[in-house]
């Protein structure tokens, strides 16, 4: 296990939830938006897939767009969240295909 993945896992405090939902990533620093694909999310961030190209380092500013679940029932409106790049995985990128993002929410007002 490389150590940026055991340091990571290591400062979790909130539980991790499975789950796959388009997100929009909008980069703060290129003003460019990306598409993207969660694959889990906690209270704190998210982990996603995005394009091998997303031009994201550690430290930068992302907004995220998250596309709610459409149930029978109702469509939730999207969320809107602000956060930093915490791990950017470039080497699991070539066995996935996809480039894993970790991302850390500000806290909610």
């Amino acid at each position: 296990m490389a150590m940026t993945e055991r340091l990571s896992s290591d400062r979790r405090r909130h539980l991790r939830v499975p789950l796959s939902a388009k997100v929009t990533l909008y980069h703060v620093p290129s003003k460019r938006t990306f598409p993207a694909r969660s694959v889990d999310i906690s209270e704190s961030g998210m982990l996603m897939y995005v394009p091998a190209g997303t031009p994201v380092s550690l430290g930068q500013e992302v907004e995220l767009t998250i596309e709610p679940r459409v149930t029978a029932q109702a469509a939730p409106a999207a969320q809107l969240r602000h956060g930093k790049v915490v791990r950017v995985d470039r080497p699991l990128m070539l066995k996935t295909a996809h480039l894993p993002v970790a991302v850390q929410f500000e806290p909610l007002p």
